[in-house]
């Protein structure tokens, strides 16, 4: 990773300085490293049209982190470092490497107001940007939902910088307040990426009375792509897109371990320095159980989503499920799968054009013995996309399946190999 000096240097003066004045401090270090080996059938997430560049291979993915976290009596912060690699047997020119380094800090200042805060700086060489494989079993929450991305054929590399907030205020047990903000800004080392900013502003209201919620969003963002001319793909023309979303809805606590939401609204967006002015419909039901390790959620959403790495702005329907189960009493066996389906449009005043179609998949198994540091899992996941020309830039159509066995070991300076 090329990171410079001072910004590293910041970042670990900014973990330092918090250490004094907390009465039952602790600071923590921890080391993880994971190594995996499968095979993909399709190397480069090459196109359809691009027939020549569909191989199959073997690969073996590397990922190394380490990390020091610091805890006080009502705040916690941590600085970490991670480095992921993935290499192919015979297609070297489809390597892959990324550097991140990452601050976080929790703080409770009151029993009654919580904050989190992130900042991350990276540094990835990619062989495509089209979609990236699903996550496996090694993360107990990588219960998530995939992202349309549908960008050239090619590699590509890019600094990213990105911070965050994530702020909750609850003045008593019937209302509570929270907000989020998200910033990045991606600069290209290539001529397959744009250089985008983007921002997001959220806020929640939310008023209970017994196992029901009455729930307010109000969600602001904006994106500021340049332009990209791929040597391989279709043009994508500068964008500069802002919206707004606002959702009423609906919360019941089904139990203390389970709930469903259910929301609906309308999203007003507008292409700056046009009169493209455009009101949609929007719209989200979730439900969650998770009971300790064991996490099951399906939801179904129309709403609005930004890639900031690729400087596309669609309004997406997605259907998503996922599950993170444990097989045995003493958990130590656990199943992990998830799958979204996604329609992704293009808004083109108040018409809609469809610009992609995408299906994808992961379902894993995972072994955590109890006395023993190391994590071992089997993954299959599926990417199935089928691409549309809209709004002057040619989504791509793929396929592709990847197949493999990872094993984890981590390492704590409080409690040893666990």
């Amino acid at each position: 990773m090329f990171l410079k000096a001072p910004l590293a240097f910041a970042w670990g003066a900014a973990l330092l300085v918090a250490l004094p004045g907390a009465a039952r401090a602790q600071l923590v270090g921890q080391v993880f490293a994971n190594a995996s080996a499968g095979a993909t059938n399709n190397v480069f997430r090459a196109p359809d049209t691009e027939p020549m560049l569909i191989s199959p291979d073997a690969f073996t993915a590397l990922r190394a982190g380490l990390q020091g976290a610091y805890t006080g009596r009502r705040s916690d912060q941590t600085l970490a470092y991670s480095y992921s690699g993935t290499f192919y047997a015979t297609h070297s020119d489809a390597d892959v490497q990324t550097h991140d380094l990452g601050w976080r800090l929790h703080l409770s200042p009151t029993g009654r107001t919580e904050l989190r805060a992130l900042a991350d700086a990276t540094y990835a060489h990619l062989s495509s940007v089209n979609p990236l494989a699903a996550t496996g079993a090694i993360d107990p929450q990588a219960v998530a939902a995939a992202t349309a991305l549908a960008g050239p054929t090619g590699a590509a590399s890019y600094v990213g910088l990105s911070a965050g907030t994530v702020g909750a205020y609850q003045p008593d047990g019937g209302h509570a307040w929270s907000e989020y903000t998200s910033v990045s800004e991606v600069f290209p080392r290539s001529d397959n990426l744009p250089q985008s900013f983007s921002l997001t502003q959220d806020g929640r209201f939310e008023r209970s009375w017994g196992p029901n919620s009455f729930t307010a969003d109000l969600l602001l963002n904006f994106l500021d792509a340049s332009g990209v001319t791929p040597a391989m793909g279709t043009a994508a023309p500068a964008a500069r897109t802002g919206g707004a979303q606002a959702l009423a809805g609906w919360k019941h606590e089904f139990s203390a371990y389970a709930n469903g939401t259910l929301a609906a609204g309308l999203l007003v967006t507008n292409s700056f320095g046009s009169s493209d002015t455009s009101i949609q419909p929007v719209g989200q039901a979730t439900i969650r159980y998770q009971r300790g390790f064991a996490l099951a959620e399906a939801s179904l959403a129309h709403t609005s989503q930004i890639d900031p790495f690729l400087g596309q702005y669609l309004l997406t329907d997605m259907l998503s499920a996922g599950a993170y189960l444990a097989l045995d009493r003493l958990e130590r066996f656990h199943l992990v799968g998830f799958g979204t389906a996604q329609h992704g449009s293009v808004i083109a005043g108040e018409s809609l054009e469809t610009a992609v179609d995408l299906v994808t998949g992961d379902v894993g198994f995972s072994f955590r013995p109890l006395q023993h540091a190391i994590i071992v899992s089997l993954d299959y996941n599926i990417e199935k996309q089928v691409g549309y020309q809209a709004g002057n830039v040619g989504f791509p159509s793929l396929h592709r399946q990847a197949g493999l066995l990872t094993i984890t070991g981590i390492w704590r300076t409080d409690t040893g190999l666990r």
